[in-house]
């Protein structure tokens, strides 16, 4: 699912299924896509220039990054404007939030504009130091929120989950 900007009031719709940005370290690991249309009153954006910029906020202490990407390859069919954003490292910097908006340029002479919207980027999941288990061997535990793995005497056991 395409995520549904609406030229009148300037939104960006998030489809339900889209929670997340990504993991903090992730690169070029997501592609969301874009979809609007064509025109704005009586202008047509099929040619303009389309530019998502971020800002990528950390969680707790409060460090930031921010930047834009240049999106090639938009297409223009029927009325509709469809693009793609390749999640690159920087918008997952840090665990935190990201922020984005869409901006369509024509050179100098116009700029078009979305509001703001956000998505959450994840923490990593970090493994526990392994315990030593009551055969004297190492356990492995991997917490992944609702499914848990553990490796120990060279068994995986998987945990949780539906």
């Amino acid at each position: 699912m395409s995520l549904q900007i609406d030229n009148d009031l300037r939104t960006i719709a998030i489809p339900e299924n889209i929670t997340f940005l990504g993991v903090a370290g992730d690169k070029n690991v997501r592609v969301l896509e874009f979809t609007m249309p064509s025109t704005y009153g009586d202008i047509d954006l099929s040619d303009y220039d389309i530019v998502v910029n971020y800002k990528n906020v950390e969680r707790g202490r409060m460090r930031k990054n921010e930047g834009s990407y240049a999106i090639a390859g938009a297409a223009a069919l029927d009325g509709t404007i469809t693009f793609a954003w390749q999640i690159g490292a920087e918008p997952c910097k840090y665990h935190g939030d990201t922020w984005f908006s869409v901006s369509l340029i024509n050179g100098d002479s116009n700029v078009f504009n979305t509001q703001w919207v956000s998505l959450p980027v994840l923490q990593k999941q970090m493994c526990r130091q392994p315990a030593e288990n009551e055969a004297g061997g190492e356990t492995i535990v991997i917490d992944m929120g609702n499914v848990t793995l553990s490796v120990s005497d060279e068994n995986l056991i998987i945990t949780g989950g539906a």
